[in-house]
């Protein structure tokens, strides 16, 4: 099974081992709907995994480092 890890930009796919499918689509909607689209077109992947940074609003709990699974 192939497996394409995607990100909006390549810093976000840093220490990934070389031998992982990964494609920086690109940054907002249109963007990454674009990229999206060019990725699987190119690597007939099977399943795919979108991973990411983000910010935090004040008082929402989250803290530096933490983990949100979406």
């Amino acid at each position: 099974m192939k497996t394409l890890v995607v990100a909006a930009y390549l810093p976000e796919l840093h220490g990934l081992p070389a031998t992982v499918l990964q494609v920086a689509i690109g940054v907002g909607a249109i963007d990454a709907a674009a990229g999206m689209a060019r990725a699987l077109a190119e690597h007939a992947a099977d399943r795919v995994l979108l991973v990411g940074t983000c910010g935090a609003f004040d008082g929402s709990g989250l803290a530096v480092n933490d983990l949100v699974v979406v």
